[in-house]
Formats: structure tokens, sequence, C-alpha cells
């Protein structure tokens, strides 16, 4: 049975959606991060297919696997307890990469898929600025924006999905639309 590459990339991203919200949910209100790193893990792994897919040129497609690499090693980091400067930089770098990857594949979505993917490349930067040494006023809002994150990265994930699954023509997606 062949498959097709881009259905499985629409799929991927809505399981990529799944597994990064419960991620979070659960490394913000159980405190697991032992579980909440794996569920990470497992968005991040969902990724791939996605970043594939996605028209983007091959820069902006590198830099989406580095995010994928810097987020597994960072997310492996987390409940083996490492030292935080170490977890930040890896964290850091994944973000920015993130970010040129979000960036550069929104632009291929029209209008609500590109605002939010832009936002979400813009949160993914804000929290790397969050550093000792920034005036208090402006860490509280980077960190507010930086938490937008957490609201719109799967949002953009499963616009992703239906900008993939459009592409396909896949049944499911008529139903939604109609």
């Amino acid at each position: 049975m062949h498959s097709n590459p881009v259905k499985l990339a629409a799929i991927a991203a809505f399981g990529a959606a799944a597994f990064y919200k419960a991620s979070t949910v659960i490394e913000i209100f159980s405190q697991n991060t032992t579980l909440a790193s794996w569920l990470g893990v497992v968005s991040i792994l969902f990724l791939f297919p996605v970043i594939a897919m996605f028209p983007s040129k091959s820069w902006a497609r590198a830099s989406g696997y580095a995010y994928c690499t810097l987020g597994i090693a960072a997310y492996f980091m987390l409940p083996m307890r490492m030292e935080l400067p170490v977890y930040m930089a890896l964290f850091h770098a994944a973000s920015i990469v993130g970010a040129m990857w979000i960036a550069s594949a929104s632009l291929a979505t029209r209008t609500i898929g590109r605002a939010i993917g832009l936002l979400v490349a813009l949160t993914f930067v804000s929290s790397t600025l969050m550093v000792p040494g920034f005036p208090q006023l402006l860490l509280e809002f980077i960190s507010r924006l930086a938490f937008l994150k957490v609201i719109y990265f799967p949002i953009w994930l499963i616009i992703a999905g239906w900008f993939l699954a459009k592409r396909v023509n896949m049944p499911s997606l008529r139903l939604i639309h109609s």
C-alpha cells in the first residue's frame, strides 16, 4: 500500500498539536517533568514529516530539523535535572531555529495561518530574551508573550495540518469546511 506523504504529514501536524498540548498541560498542572518530556519528544517526532512536506526553502527546512534535534535534546535534559545553563542554552537555540522555520513556513499559508505563525515565531524568539539583567517590566512583558506559545503553537500546527490536507484534498477536511 502506497501512502501519500503529504496526507501523512497533515495527520502528523494534528498529532504534534495534541501531544504538545498534553505535554504543556502536564508540565504546568502536575509538574511531572518526565511524562511531560516524553510527550514533548513525541510531539517533536510528529514534526519531521510536517517539515518535510511543508513548502519552504531548504534553509528553513534545515532550521525545522535543527529545532527538532535541539528540542528533543532539551526535553531529555529536563527530567535528568541537567545544569540549568546547559538546558537553557539548548532551549534558546531550539527556539531561535524553530522560529526561523515557523516564520518561513507560515509565509506559504494564507491570512490566519500566516498571522498566527508569525506570532508563534515571535513567541519562540521572545522566550530567548528572558535572561537575567533585563529590566523587570520588560521581563514581565516578555514572559507573557512567551506564554502565548502554549496557546498559539498547537493552533498553528492544526492550521498547518489543514493547509497540508487541502493540498491533497483529504475527504475528512471537506466535512469540516462544509
